[in-house]
């Protein structure tokens, strides 16, 4: 550090003789020393402050709030498909800091504990990361992300819902968790088929809560990125996006990622639907090791599930044990909160797109007029023939839109090039009794041209967080041979049907409408967590794989007021680059600029 002469403060004098300059000497010397010194020493003190009373650095150290903030984890891309993804590591660490706590010695990493296998979100393919494999690329672990937590944010302000809060955990106070803030003293919460709900009177009565737009757009799932298409038709396996019906002689596409329509051919909507094909293990067996197969996969439609590639990671332990992962790694709850996101590219402005998602056989839509702009919404049925909301977007004209339109907790959202749409009146809607999968769920999201000439691009298919019903109380029941399946302990099933017996045969199971009965609330786990004053409950994004309020203790499910230590705000350093972007040159500890981002 160099050090600065500060600016000599001036004084006008009288002339006076001019007195030579004397040498410095040595006391002159141990001045400028102790002015360094002390300089150090001052920042260090501010430093010191800024940490204890603004703002103090974290580092993320597991994926329970995956993918909003990442835990120790390695960056994967597909050899099958090419998608990019990231699989959870954690666990390479997390037995440490057990033996830790068990005040056990601690051990080098066993090889036991090392991630070996991850499965694509994209293609579902079963991929190797062990060392020597065979694609032979090096996949590292990386530490998680580290994030700057504002401590001064609850001083003179109350948490609020949806925030991402640091605290100390309730039972070990020198630990320090990461959570999204659910609920708020006085109130109890209720989590049933994935969604949460809130009262404020006791829990006599609930109402179900919906995350601002801000914050549901960036806790969307990916479930389907449709570019990544060709490679997968490739190997034989169907197209997802198809013309229905007649409709193919509106819609045209050479290679099943761009959809061109002629809507001024129809007199009605021409619609392309997504199917929820994905490939199973024992499909993947079925594409030969080299070449295209002779005759196209069939694969067979199923319903969309809470399936996360993040928790799909397996270690050698488990791949030595079992190697062909398990289908209870699929997911093993129907999810019917979704999202669809397109490029709408129009060549005049006239006609309407409409982009429909499906939930329990009822439709959802939101029609948007290329005339004047006008984005309408509506749900089918009688009972919902006045919901009508309607907004004014850009999307006036020819031109080119990102549109990104979803179903999530009663509550439709419109998004246009990132920016949330304004609509004239409420656009949540009231218990529709659709929450039972029907045959309609297979293919849950529609996009439809009348009138139009339009290019659709970039598609893809997005999901809610399902939160799981679970609780330490029902962990302890189930120890005790009560009604959950062990094998399934975060299954909201409390009375396994046969099909899902230990998770062997999800696939068939969500594949078959005549097992669906099982969807009947007596057989949905529901859980409800009362909270006193100053106790606030906590959930992680990743909801299946996140020990937080939900099972701490049976008796115990809250943060006290006194344990936050503040707000996390911003992901300063995820973990950097090997090479320089956009070249292939080695260069060690590269800042990733992309994903630093605000914390939402």
């Amino acid at each position: 550090m160099s050090k600065s002469k500060p600016s000599p403060i001036i004084h006008i004098k009288p002339p006076v003789a001019v007195k030579p300059v004397p040498a410095k000497t040595a006391s002159s010397h141990a001045a400028a020393t102790r002015e360094f010194i002390e300089s150090i020493a001052i920042a260090f003190v501010l430093a010191f402050l800024f940490r204890t009373f603004e703002a103090e650095a974290f580092v993320i150290p597991t994926g329970s709030m995956a993918p909003t903030l990442l835990g120790r984890h390695k960056d994967v891309v597909c050899p099958k498909c090419g998608f990019e993804f990231v699989a959870n590591a954690a666990e390479e660490v997390e037995y440490q800091r057990r033996e830790n706590l068990m005040g056990l010695a601690h051990q080098n990493l066993p090889e036991m504990y090392e991630i070996y296998q991850c499965v694509c979100p994209e293609c579902r393919a079963s991929i190797d990361v062990m060392p020597g494999n065979p694609q032979r690329e090096l996949y590292p672990s990386y530490s998680g992300d580290r994030i700057i937590v504002d401590k001064f944010a609850y001083q003179f302000a109350d948490p609020k819902r949806w925030d991402v809060i640091v605290f100390k955990y309730p039972d070990r106070a020198f630990e320090s968790y990461i959570k999204r803030l659910i609920g708020l003293p006085g109130e109890t919460v209720r989590i049933h088929r994935g969604d949460l709900s809130i009262s404020k009177d006791g829990g006599a009565t609930f109402e179900i809560i919906s995350k601002p737009a801000d914050k549901r757009l960036a806790t969307l799932q990916t479930v389907f990125d449709n570019d990544y298409t060709p490679k997968m038709l490739g190997y034989g396996f169907p197209a997802r996006w198809n013309p229905v019906a007649d409709d193919n002689r509106v819609w045209s596409t050479s290679d099943h990622v761009t959809y061109v329509c002629d809507g001024k051919k129809a007199d009605s909507p021409a619609w392309i639907r997504y199917s929820h094909l994905t490939p199973t293990i024992k499909d993947w067996f079925r594409v030969p090791k080299a070449g295209r197969p002779v005759a196209p996969i069939a694969v067979q439609p199923v319903l969309i599930r809470d399936f996360a590639a993040y928790n799909a990671s397996r270690m050698r332990r488990d791949v030595e044990t079992n190697p062909i992962p398990r289908d209870n790694q699929t997911g093993l709850n129907w999810v019917g909160d979704l999202a669809v996101q397109c490029e709408c590219d129009a060549s005049a402005g006239e006609g309407v797109v409409i982009l429909e998602l499906v939930k329990g056989g009822r439709r959802f839509q939101c029609r948007v007029d290329l005339t004047d702009g006008k984005a309408t919404l509506a749900v089918d049925g009688d009972d919902m023939k006045d919901f009508r909301p309607s907004a004014a977007t850009p999307c006036k004209g020819a031109g080119k839109r990102t549109l990104i339109f979803a179903n999530c907790d009663r509550q439709l959202y419109l998004w246009v090039d990132g920016v949330a749409q304004r609509f004239d009146a409420s656009t949540s809607y009231p218990d529709l009794k659709n929450d039972r999968p029907t045959l309609d769920d297979l293919s849950p999201v529609g996009i439809g041209v009348k009138g139009a000439s339009v290019a659709v691009r970039h598609i893809k298919v997005f999901r809610d967080i399902y939160y799981t019903a679970i609780s330490a109380r029902l962990m302890e029941e189930q120890r005790i041979g009560a009604t959950r399946q062990e094998n399934n302990p975060h299954c909201d099933f409390m009375q396994m049907p046969a099909a899902l017996k230990n998770g062997e045969r999800a696939d068939e199971f969500f594949a078959s409408p005549e097992q669906w009965g099982a969807f009947d609330d007596k057989n949905m786990a529901t859980v409800s967590f009362p909270l006193g004053k100053n106790q606030f409950f906590a959930m992680g994004d990743n909801s299946p794989s996140s020990a937080d309020s939900r099972l701490w203790s049976p008796d115990m499910w809250w943060v006290d007021r006194d344990l936050l230590i503040g707000k996390a705000f911003f992901v300063y350093w995820p973990h950097s680059k090997d090479r320089l972007p956009g070249i292939n040159v080695p260069f060690w500890f590269f800042p990733d600029f992309a994903d630093m981002k605000f914390v939402r």
